[in-house]
Formats: structure tokens, C-alpha cells, sequence
């Protein structure tokens, strides 16, 4: 499903912007574990902005994680 015009994974269950949890997640494929939330580990990430965006979701800020790194951008 994420090369779909609008994608969304089978392996997601319940709905975007309220509560989703990931089926699949011990095993989930590499584009899933290399793609970090933006801010998770302290950087920016237009594609999750991106993503996010198509959900009519607000991007992720710094504070929304409070393990982010001091000093990220």
C-alpha cells in the first residue's frame, strides 16, 4: 500500500489522528524502521511532515518528544 497515489499500510490498525497501533510491528520492513517521526531522535523530517499533512495532521515540534535532543533544529 505505501506505493499507492494515497497510501496507507494494511498492517495499521484503528484511524489516523485519533489512536492507530502497527499489527506488524517486531517485523515491520525496513522503510518502516528506517523512517523516524520527525523530532523522535531529534531531527527534522519533511516526509513524516509530508505524511502527516495528508491526514490534515499538524507537523511534529521538538517538544512533542520528550527524549528529542537539546539543540535540534
Amino acid at each position: 500500500g505505501t506505493d499507492a497515489r494515497a497510501p496507507h499500510c494494511i498492517a495499521l490498525d484503528g484511524v489516523v489522528g485519533e489512536h492507530v497501533s502497527c499489527r506488524i510491528y517486531a517485523a515491520r520492513p525496513s522503510p518502516c524502521r528506517e523512517l523516524k517521526a520527525s523530532y523522535e531522535d531529534g531531527t527534522h523530517s519533511p516526509q513524516c511532515d509530508s505524511a502527516r499533512a495528508r491526514y490534515a495532521l499538524a507537523p511534529l515540534r521538538v517538544g512533542d518528544w520528550p527524549s528529542a535532543s537539546i539543540g535540534a533544529t
